[in-house]
């Protein structure tokens, strides 16, 4: 490999939110990667750096062209340029869409377990919650499509979340399941919100297909160079929406709600689209290597715990129904015990109540670190 992924970086005292933890802690939860970024977008951030003056900025037209560009190399879309729009942030987008498109007391589908920012988005815009659990066997999930179908025909029901690929399962959703979902979503009239944030980070061999592929007229898509490239810090991210009415609305709303602007450094954070390929592909490679450790692992040492199956992002979503605790007294119990960080599954719903989420996106030996705590505690509870 050109880059090494195995350096480990002390990230204690830089005020990083992951790192903000106890000396004898290890955080393993939010979804940052303890790798460097590579080292040609350093060079394109350094030039911002060395003009010295970090004033107003704007979107230029190279950053239309870096979205363009990559979605007609790795996924064979086709982007109009006017359907690109600039955000600060997925998470306060979504509040923004539903707030544009929607009104107070509306209610949101989700697909659960999935990312808990989800209902704080949902709340932060006045609208409610509804969860359609997904069906989990085998150590997999999949769609409960009879249920979706009802919820979806609830008139007070106006808005389908889809996270593609899904957090925290780390499921990719085919073409014939997202044909599945446009279809009922049409027929009831349900807008759609394809969250891809971690479309990028699928095991080598397998691709996620964009949302928009499937339908152009229903949805609002959601991608960022950040989370592929660990540039969440950058806020920088961007809306595809191909239909101008929906368009037009929405632009309005992220410039009241004031993520409409660029900071110094957003724009050129899609550079690494430019620059940053073989970085990508070799960061896939490791990280789906340590999920295979991390797979082998629990599965011979840690018979208590078991993990889900699955090809995209750098999370690892393990099942603890064989404990006799939930997943915030594991937690709980977990950190104070060993000093290990993950994220609480109930978070991510009520079906999320029995699992854990572990961050992959780190140095072997960081992860075999974590993987040995795990393994002491739940030899407690035998």
């Amino acid at each position: 490999m050109k880059y090494n992924f195995d350096q480990v970086i002390n990230r204690r005292n830089t005020d990083s939110v992951k790192w903000h933890v106890e000396e004898n802690e290890l955080p393993m939860w939010i979804a940052d990667m303890d790798f460097p970024v590579p080292e040609e977008l350093l060079k394109v951030i350094q030039q911002r750096v060395n003009q010295r003056i970090f004033g107003y900025s704007y979107v230029t037209d190279e950053w239309a062209i870096n979205y363009q560009n990559w979605w007609k190399k790795r996924y064979h879309i086709s982007l109009e340029k006017e359907w690109l729009v600039f955000c600060a942030g997925i998470v306060p987008a979504i509040t923004s869409i539903l707030r544009a498109l929607g009104k107070p007391g509306d209610k949101v589908v989700l697909l659960t377990p999935v990312y808990s920012a989800f209902f704080f988005a949902i709340q932060n815009s006045n609208h409610e919650v509804v969860e359609c659990p997904m069906i989990y066997e085998n150590h997999q999930y999949e769609i409960n499509y009879a249920r979706l179908e009802r919820e979806l025909k609830k008139e007070e029901n106006r808005f389908l979340i889809v996270c593609n690929p899904h957090n925290p399962t780390g499921n990719i959703w085919s073409k014939e399941e997202l044909e599945k979902i446009s279809k009922l979503t049409k027929e009831n009239n349900v807008i759609v919100i394809s969250d891809e944030i971690h479309c990028d980070i699928t095991e080598p061999g397998y691709t996620y297909t964009p949302y928009i592929s499937i339908d152009k007229e229903n949805c609002i898509c959601c991608v960022a160079p950040t989370k592929t490239f660990n540039l969440a810090g950058l806020k920088s991210s961007c809306l595809f929406i191909p239909s101008e009415e929906y368009r037009s609305i929405i632009q309005g709303q992220l410039i009241k709600d004031s993520i409409a602007s660029p900071n110094a450094f957003s724009v050129i954070a899609t550079s690494a689209y430019e620059v940053c390929e073989n970085w990508l592909e070799e960061m896939r490679e490791y990280v789906f290597e340590n999920r295979t450790y991390a797979n082998e692992y629990i599965e011979k040492e840690i018979p208590l715990l078991s993990t889900v199956h699955s090809h995209a992002t750098y999370l690892l979503w393990i099942d603890i129904s064989k404990t006799d605790l939930d997943s915030q007294q594991f937690y709980t119990q977990l950190r104070k015990e060993t000093g290990l960080y993950l994220n609480v599954g109930e978070t991510y719903g009520k079906m999320g109540n029995t699992f854990m989420r572990l961050n992959l996106a780190c140095p072997r030996s960081t992860l075999e670190d974590g993987l040995k705590r795990l393994k002491e505690f739940c030899e407690t509870l035998k």
